[in-house]
């Protein structure tokens, strides 16, 4: 429990991690886990760094309940149907979305950091799909909103 670093990185066998009981996690280096399929972070709320580059394995990744984290790369997960950033309002740092996650429907990013935002604003505008959900909240800057009306994307308010 009172592991704070976690680095599995290129392990392309692997299918399931879980750090439930690490509760003390501030460190999770994922990146190049091509088998992963599951990863639930949702214990880790000391969480300032998240790896997972190249899963192309993960369908989902739910990153809310990780309020302190402050770096997220997950670019190159080309299978992520639905990311939840909301509530990182202390992102600064790393790849979110880039071109490659073509598959990405649904994206949560009510209560996230600025930084954040423009990250999302610049995917919606060069590499989002066109169609899909986004979920906002009244402090979403217009601009997020815009280019995913502009995609076709359905606004969700969340409060």
């Amino acid at each position: 429990t009172a592991l704070t670093y976690l680095g599995c990185n290129g392990c392309t066998g692997l299918t399931l991690l879980d750090t439930s009981k690490n509760t003390a996690l501030t460190y999770l280096d994922c990146n190049g886990c091509t088998g992963l399929t599951s990863l639930d972070t949702s214990k880790n709320t000391a969480l300032t760094y998240l790896g997972c580059n190249g899963c192309t394995g993960l369908t989902l990744l739910d990153t809310s309940k990780n309020t302190a984290l402050t770096y997220l790369y997950c670019n190159g997960c080309t299978g992520l149907t639905l990311l939840d950033i909301q509530n990182t309002q202390s992102l600064e740092n790393g790849i979110i979305l880039d071109q490659s996650m073509e598959n990405l429907t649904t994206l949560q990013v009510a209560g996230t950091s600025a930084w954040a935002y423009e990250q999302v604003g610049s995917w919606l505008s060069d590499f989002a799909p066109d169609g899909g959900m986004i979920y906002v909240n009244e402090n979403t800057p217009q601009g997020v909103i815009t280019e995913a009306e502009g995609k076709s994307w359905e606004v969700i308010y969340v409060s």
